[in-house]
């Protein structure tokens, strides 16, 4: 028999808790450990729901300073638990407001509003092995969702309008929610990301098949899983076919399994990606064109160095090439304290991977720098 430990009143809130708490703080702190740093704001929310018919709920995470700055506008995340949780996973467990916190503070991350919904609309409905039960409960989550949750939050705090000022992300079960929901709503969201779970081919076809138009409307699909993750043949499964079907996207294999240290830090590496314009060179920049015969040959150097001299021809952008014909992944950083480094650049792009791939360096069975992530 399994007892809550009654000296300890942190548990885990689960739709069927049972466990208790126990946070370990790293040293040095890691993100989703508490920090001195600015905090924000959890609130939580209870409505009616005219979709399903109840009482729902729904947490809200607004960053440090959201309080004094009433002018200020912010864009907004949507973050899902999995199958076990409920929308107070990513706080009581995943720690997602000290995550937040932390990269806020140290200026990896924009600051955003993250609401957090109850991913079970209909309870906890196993649909495994029942694929139009499952059909059900995805559809009974994106009306909930997008006709009732998202309208609340955005009439309630002050959020950025615009598809590009909207993300969905979430883990496991929330994984496929985001990927499902997002994919079919590029109207609405344009970054998405899953955490340890994909979903059916099938329930996205609409977007795979206009790859053209999905990618041009994607900011960012960002998908990562561990590689000792029960679901990870799945994930690789639905990878193979974004690729196959050219749809841009990130796909990370980190070390760990199906678990909160997993999830917590594709959080950590996600949320920085949100939410931001590629910028442009400075004035005073000099510029390092890493790679290899394609760099060497200055055809993209030469266009970009003409673009900056002719379009602002007053910010003095230096641009250095430093391909190398024939060169991998592993040379380059073999030359970099003497050929890269030593020109002392402000940004550097990198350009690498042919001669890596057609070398074989990567086939079973291969070992050495040139394999190493």
């Amino acid at each position: 028999m399994n007892v809550l430990d009654p000296s300890n009143p942190a548990i885990k809130s689960y739709v069927q808790p049972g466990k208790n708490l126990l946070h370990i703080p790293s040293a040095p702190p890691a993100p989703w450990d508490w920090q001195d740093v600015p905090h924000g704001t959890v609130h939580a929310h209870e409505y009616q729901s005219g979709v399903l018919g109840r009482q729902r709920g729904l947490l809200v995470y607004t960053p440090p300073g959201y309080e004094a700055d009433t002018a200020k506008r912010f864009p907004l995340l949507v973050l899902q638990h999995g199958f076990g949780g409920n929308q107070r996973g990513w706080v009581e467990t995943g720690k997602a407001h000290w995550i937040l916190d932390h990269l806020i503070a140290a200026g990896k991350a924009v600051p955003m509003v993250v609401v957090m919904v109850d991913g079970h609309p209909l309870g906890l409905v196993s649909y495994k092995g029942d694929p139009a039960r499952q059909r059900e409960v995805l559809e009974a989550f994106r009306r909930e969702l997008l006709e009732e949750a998202i309208p609340l939050v955005e009439k309630s705090y002050r959020l950025a309008e615009g598809r590009e000022n909207r993300a969905i992300a979430g883990l496991s079960m929330g994984a496929r929610q985001s990927l499902t929901v997002g994919l079919n709503a590029l109207d609405r969201f344009a970054w998405i990301g899953a955490f340890s779970g994909s979903c059916d081919a099938e329930a996205v076809q609409p977007a795979l098949e206009a790859a053209q138009d999905t990618n041009a409307r994607l900011r960012l699909l960002w998908i990562a899983c561990g590689r000792d993750d029960r679901y990870v043949e799945g994930v690789k499964t639905f990878v193979a076919k974004l690729s196959e079907q050219g749809v841009r996207h990130v796909c990370r294999l980190v070390d760990g399994d199906h678990s909160w240290p997993v999830w917590r830090g594709c959080l950590a590496e996600f949320a920085p990606l949100l939410f931001r314009e590629a910028e442009p060179f400075r004035g005073g920049d000099r510029v390092c064109f890493i790679g290899d015969s394609i760099t060497h040959q200055m055809l993209y150097h030469t266009e970009i160095t003409l673009f900056y001299l002719t379009r602002y021809p007053d910010m003095r952008v230096e641009t250095v090439n430093c391909g190398f014909a024939g060169d991998t992944a592993a040379g380059a950083v073999r030359r970099y304290d003497w050929d890269i480094a030593a020109r002392r650049p402000t940004v550097a792009t990198v350009m690498l991977g042919m001669n890596d791939v057609n070398r074989g360096l990567y086939k079973p069975g291969s070992s050495g720098p040139d394999t190493e992530p």
